[in-house]
Parts: C-alpha cells; sequence; structure tokens
C-alpha cells in the first residue's frame, strides 16, 4: 500500500465512481476546496467500475480543477462565473479498488495512511466540500491539545438549501461535560457526530483497533448503517477524545435519491421505505444495528453479529 509521493502529514482519501463523476460541477468544486486548502493534504483517490474515458475525466479534474460560482448580472439575473485552479498541483495516488461499504472504504484510507506513515488521516465524499482553512485549523488544535479526533462542525444542505447543522451537539450547553468534547453519554444519547472531513490520529487509532496480518480495522466492516457510530461509541470507550471544533469545515451535499448506495455514509430519510432491490432496509435492521453499536463498542474485534429476518 504505497503512495505514490508523501509531501504533507496528513492523508485524505475519497471514493469516485461513475455517478459522481457525471456530476462535473459538483465534483470539480469538491477537488477545488482539497486543492486550495490553507495546509496542503495528499489524497488517495479510490475508483471502480471506471472506462478509460471516465479515467481520463478524473485525472484532469484532479490535475486542473473548475470552481463554479453563481453571481448576479448588472440585471441582477443570475449567471455561472469559472474560476480555474492557480496553485500548486494536489499531490494524488489513484488506486482502483472493489468497493463495497463506506467502512471497508474508511478502512482501506486509513491503511494507506498507515503503511505511509501519515500523522493523520481523513474522508470525504465525492461532491462535497472543505473550508479552504480546515487542514490547517485542525493541525494548529493537534500541536496544542492531548486530543485525538477532530471533528468539523458541518454545513448540512439536501439538493443546495440549507437543511441543518452538524457535529454541534457537543457544544450545546448541558450536553457533555465538556464543551466541545463528545464523551459517552451524549453520544448513547444520541447518534449526534459524522464522520467525513473529521481528522484522525493515525497512531492513537491503530493502538486500538484490530488487526489482521496488518491490515487496520477501525470500522467494522460487518456492521451496516451504523458503523460509524459505533467506532465512536468504541473510540472514546478506548480513553481517546473526540473535539469538535467550533468552525464550518465541511459541507457534506445530500440529494433527493430513490437508491442507497452503502459506499456513502450518508443515510437517507426514506430508508426505510425503499424497495430492497435500490438498497432499502426494513425498519427491524435498522432498529437492529442501532441497538447492536451500542452493544458492540466493548469489543475490539469485530464479532460479525448479523441482522437475520
Amino acid at each position: 500500500m504505497k503512495i505514490k509521493e508523501k509531501n504533507n502529514d496528513i492523508l485524505l482519501s475519497i471514493y469516485v465512481d461513475s455517478e459522481g463523476l457525471s456530476k462535473t460541477k459538483e465534483f470539480n468544486n469538491c477537488i477545488y476546496s482539497i486543492a486550495k486548502q490553507n495546509k496542503p493534504v495528499d489524497l488517495v483517490v479510490f475508483y471502480s467500475n471506471l472506462s478509460k474515458d471516465e479515467i481520463n475525466k478524473l485525472s484532469s479534474t484532479l490535475d486542473s480543477p473548475v470552481l463554479s460560482l453563481i453571481k448576479s448580472d448588472e440585471k441582477g439575473k443570475p449567471t455561472e462565473e469559472k474560476v480555474s485552479f492557480e496553485g500548486n498541483k494536489l499531490n494524488y495516488t489513484l488506486v482502483e479498488t472493489e468497493c463495497e461499504s463506506f467502512s471497508k472504504l474508511f478502512n482501506l484510507g486509513f491503511n494507506y495512511a498507515a503503511s505511509n506513515d501519515y500523522k493523520f488521516y481523513s474522508i470525504a465524499e465525492q461532491g462535497d466540500a472543505f473550508a479552504i482553512h480546515w487542514f490547517e485549523r485542525a493541525s494548529k488544535f493537534a500541536s496544542e491539545e492531548e486530543n485525538h479526533i477532530f471533528l468539523p462542525l458541518i454545513r448540512n444542505t439536501m439538493n443546495g438549501s440549507h437543511v441543518s447543522m452538524l457535529n454541534e451537539a457537543s457544544w450545546v450547553e448541558g450536553m457533555s461535560e465538556e464543551a466541545g468534547i463528545t464523551d459517552i453519554n451524549l453520544l448513547l444519547r444520541f447518534n449526534a457526530i459524522n464522520p467525513l472531513g473529521g481528522v484522525y490520529d493515525v497512531e492513537s487509532i491503530s493502538e486500538i483497533s484490530e488487526e489482521k496480518e496488518g491490515f487496520f480495522k477501525p470500522m467494522k466492516e460487518s456492521m451496516k448503517l451504523t458503523n460509524a457510530y459505533e467506532f465512536f461509541l468504541r473510540m472514546i470507550y478506548e480513553d481517546l477524545k473526540i473535539k469538535t471544533i467550533d468552525r464550518v469545515g465541511y459541507e457534506l451535499k445530500a440529494y433527493s435519491s430513490e437508491v442507497y448506495n452503502e459506499s456513502s455514509s450518508k443515510i437517507p430519510s426514506n430508508l426505510a421505505s425503499m424497495p430492497s432491490d435500490k438498497g432499502g432496509v426494513s425498519q427491524d435492521e435498522i432498529n437492529f444495528y442501532q441497538d447492536l453499536a451500542k452493544k458492540e463498542y466493548f469489543f475490539v474485534e469485530d464479532r460479525c453479529l448479523v441482522f437475520e429476518s
């Protein structure tokens, strides 16, 4: 698991498929936000089932992303302005993989970070975007505080409209014992944090992760739907501290969809009403994995307990 070239101490992973690549504007904006970071990061891009033309398009976007801005002209009519990227090119590595679930993608990227001696690991999803100060800000906090996971405030949008903020619960008065720190009592009451855009201390997490033949599995790959929730519960149980930095650092962009893809951490609100051939899951199965996460975080190893109808 070798990176083409290591230039920075943070490795960011992202998975790209045909659907994400077809949303040209959104994907360009995502890559542009990574390339423009005040603190550069190295990038590993996982992909599967892309044609030769799609791989060329992917490489072209990574080399020269274009930001699309909506502005108003003199008559107040909205117009699109395209801004070409200027600056040092992204240091990225392309890796073809078989994608099955978000937990497997998280673990795969984490192992690239561990095997190449990166200090921190992060993960994003295609089409989302970072605030350009995010990694600089997270690195500053990491150098000054003895915490192990740094989460951004996330602006959650649906079809372009603001819906909510994520990761903010630990800053609400009375929700946690220490402002900004997600504790076990908060997390057992509310599944209140999201893994995207977070900055994860590789060494600390490696020490408390299941390892098989040199491959770390910080997220339990058998667990559907609530794999990230169980991961955060277990990290806290193992005395790792999770800090939400009180600045917006990531924009999670969701879109109405009739299909649920397990490669994404974004769970549709209508998952229980979706047909099974579109990725839908029964309410009983959803409840099972919610309850399972609260039982399994005591165990480092993945005990592979799965729902049986």
